[in-house]
């Protein structure tokens, strides 16, 4: 399990998410600032500079290399900047997808999310 800690570049984070599980081939959960990595079988590791290698792609092909840094430290990777700089993308009302903030669960079905909420409070 790896945890990438996005705080720094929370406009790109689910599209980030997508495209280095689709990488370290891992399925991902978001989380607040964050978003964890697991194997899709449990026997497996994931490749830790793969999935910094991935992050450090999907950065350059946005050209926004230069402003930030991928450090991993332990199971973690974190994705700093280096000089304050944010990365603002125009928000789009849930991008058709729904996040459960208690544990990451995600679906485009505003209904099986409130259901799915509910459960956290019985």
């Amino acid at each position: 399990m790896l945890t990438i800690r996005c705080g720094d570049v929370m406009a790109i984070r689910n599209e980030l998410a997508v495209y280095v599980s689709d990488q370290v081939e891992a399925v991902p959960m978001l989380k607040n600032t964050e978003f964890i990595l697991t194997p899709v079988d449990d026997d497996e590791q994931l490749d830790k500079k793969l999935a910094v290698t991935a992050i450090r792609e999907y950065l350059e092909s946005m050209g926004e290399s230069r402003h930030f840094d991928v450090v991993a430290a332990g199971d973690i990777i974190f994705i700093k900047s280096l000089d304050g700089h944010v990365i603002e993308r125009e928000s789009r009302p849930n991008q058709g997808m729904y996040a459960c903030p208690h544990c990451g669960f995600l679906t485009q079905y505003e209904a099986e999310h409130n259901t799915h909420m509910k459960m956290h409070y019985l």
